[in-house]
């Protein structure tokens, strides 16, 4: 558990605490606070906007409690995942980045909302490029509509 600076995607910048999948099942957002003695230290923790769960083995589901019970969270919460599933059932405040891996399951681009991201990464403290769904460029069947074929003399 640390706390600094989101450096990634588009809550760059937001004071953030960081948490393992396991500390945010074990902890509530006020419980890290009144744990905290140092009194710098839990002043620093209540400035914190943005908490950001790493949870690359996907044990984090809408139905987690601490998703369900966000009464002492209410701060903006991203899931770094490798795997989306039921994506509408979280609640407005859970965001999603879907971290690029050979175990990711590429399926879940689809789930993403337009807010959500997708990141890649050269690995632990390399460098990374994070993209929200809605800047991608979007291509659909029907833009291909009113293409016309050229046909060349001579040619077939």
């Amino acid at each position: 558990m640390k706390i600094g600076q989101e450096c990634e995607g588009r809550l760059k910048g937001l004071p953030t605490l960081f948490l393992s999948a396991e500390e945010f099942a074990k902890n509530t957002f006020m419980s890290i606070v009144m744990k905290t003695e140092d009194p710098a230290s839990r002043k620093l923790i209540s400035s914190v906007l943005h908490i950001y769960v790493s949870d690359h083995g996907n044990t984090i589901n809408y139905d987690t409690p601490r998703l369900i019970n966000l009464g002492d969270w209410q701060k903006q919460i991203t899931l770094e995942v490798t795997s989306v599933r039921d994506r509408l059932m979280y609640p407005a405040n859970v965001s999603f980045i879907l971290a690029m891996e050979k175990e990711t399951d590429i399926s879940s681009f689809w789930r993403l909302r337009e807010y959500d991201q997708i990141k890649f990464s050269t690995g632990p403290q390399g460098t990374v490029y994070c993209i929200p769904k809605e800047c991608m460029m979007k291509t659909c069947a029907e833009d291909f509509d009113g293409d016309q074929e050229i046909i060349l003399r001579g040619h077939t």
